[in-house]
């Protein structure tokens, strides 16, 4: 058995990985000595199926699931995720990476089709850019913090 076995390493190949036999390979031994191992180690099974769930909650937040579906499908009832996410953060932080890589490719390729002249593209964007913008007097506030920040640090 490979001496770089241990909890966390197990857990960090099985998220990585895309399959077992990936996971074995890069754990320096083979998948039925990895489906051995897993059996005959409490500590190590937990972890290989810790990473596995990880790697799910990244590949469901990467497309256009939502979090109601992607929950169900991991057995949750109820609001999605956020009972699972008030306690364990990790799984909530790797749900949030996930998903604001899909927005920005999502709003990457909006712009691209309002670069290339969809109008319904252009909208959108118009549209986003609007909601963005800080209702009046908002904008105030930002510059008053600013004004105060460089007159103490001056």
């Amino acid at each position: 058995m490979s001496e770089k076995l241990n909890p966390t390493t197990i857990e960090k190949v099985a998220f990585e990985a895309e399959t077992d036999a990936i996971a074995a390979e890069a754990l320096g031994i083979d998948a039925p000595t990895l489906r051995t191992t897993l059996r005959a180690c409490h500590e190590f099974s937990k972890a290989w199926y810790r990473g596995r769930f990880l790697r799910e909650m990244a590949d469901l937040a990467s497309t256009p699931i939502s979090e109601i579906e992607a929950a169900k499908h991991f057995g949750f009832t109820g609001p999605g995720f956020s009972v699972l996410f008030s306690f364990d953060h990790e799984a909530k932080d790797v749900w949030n990476a996930h998903r604001r890589r899909l927005n920005i490719k999502m709003a990457e390729a909006v712009v691209a089709n309002a670069a290339n002249g969809s109008p319904s593209a252009v909208r959108y964007c118009e549209r986003l850019l609007r909601t963005q913008l800080p209702a009046p007097g908002q904008g105030q506030e930002i510059v008053s913090d600013v004004k105060s920040l460089r007159t103490n640090h001056e």
